[in-house]
């Protein structure tokens, strides 16, 4: 069987690092993605964006932590995840894009800018590239 999903947008926000009740850490942003749709109204094309909400885990923690920042178009690779939860008595879904070195990769397809160190980096299956200094194994 296979469970995967590749998505190129831009962040909506910097990457949150949070931490489970157990001590582990990972982190969580918001890919906003656009494609462009015929509406048989307007006899024109017309751009609908869809967010998705993505959870990063292991290695590429350290890379999303300083790479994934607002507005940089990223490519995520990973496993769409359903997530249960309840709030206020009522059981609540969520679906997720879940990455992590086993089975996904997260790539920064932004151009380095002046006076931006962060600038162009790339990590993918657990080993980085290029000249990459974000992540530490």
């Amino acid at each position: 069987m296979l469970n995967r999903v590749q998505l190129i947008g831009n962040l909506a926000d910097d990457a949150v690092i949070r931490t489970t009740q157990s001590g582990v850490r990972y982190a969580t942003f918001r890919l906003i993605t656009s494609d462009e749709t015929w509406n048989k109204a307007t006899g024109s094309w017309e751009a609908e964006t869809t967010a998705f909400d993505v959870v990063v885990w292991g290695q590429l923690l350290k890379y999303a932590e300083k790479a994934a920042l607002k507005g940089r178009l990223f490519f995520v690779e990973g496993k769409m995840k359903l997530r249960r939860y309840e709030r206020d008595g009522k059981l609540h879904y969520a679906w997720e894009a879940v990455v992590n070195e086993r089975f996904g990769s997260l790539r920064s397809l932004s151009r380095r800018s002046d006076g931006d160190s962060r600038g162009h980096s790339d990590h993918g299956n657990g080993a980085p590239h290029n000249d990459d200094e974000l992540i530490e194994s």
